[in-house]
C-alpha cells in the first residue's frame, strides 16, 4: 500500500493526495478547507426531510396490500397508483437531501 503521509506525494498537482488529505484547493492554489461540509442544520434536514416520507411511503404500502386483501381483482390499478405514490413521497427526501448539502 502507498502511503501519502501527511503532505501527500511529492508531486503538488496530485488530486488523489489532496483529496485524501483532506485538501481541496482551486486551481489558483487558494484553500476551500472541505467542499463538502455538513453542519448541524444539514443533518437537521435530513433528519426530517427523511422521517416524513419514509413514514408516508410505509403506510402507502400497508393500505396498498390492504386494498389488495379486500379486493384482489384491482390489484393491477392499486399497484400502479401505490407507485406513482411512493415515487412522490420519495422525491420529497431527494429535495431535502440536495437542500441538505446546497444551504
Amino acid at each position: 500500500i502507498y502511503d501519502v503521509g501527511s503532505y501527500g506525494c511529492s508531486y503538488t498537482g496530485c488530486s488523489f493526495c489532496n483529496a485524501y488529505n483532506g485538501i481541496y484547493e482551486y486551481n489558483d492554489g487558494k484553500t476551500l478547507g472541505g467542499s463538502m461540509t455538513f453542519t448541524l442544520t444539514g443533518g437537521i434536514i435530513i433528519a426530517i426531510g427523511g422521517l416524513g416520507p419514509g413514514l408516508a411511503i410505509g403506510m402507502i404500502g400497508a393500505k396498498a396490500v390492504e386494498a389488495i386483501g379486500r379486493n384482489p381483482e384491482a390489484s393491477g390499478k392499486i399497484m400502479v397508483n401505490m407507485l406513482i405514490a411512493m415515487a412522490f413521497a420519495e422525491a420529497i427526501a431527494i429535495y431535502s437531501l440536495i437542500l441538505a448539502f446546497t444551504k
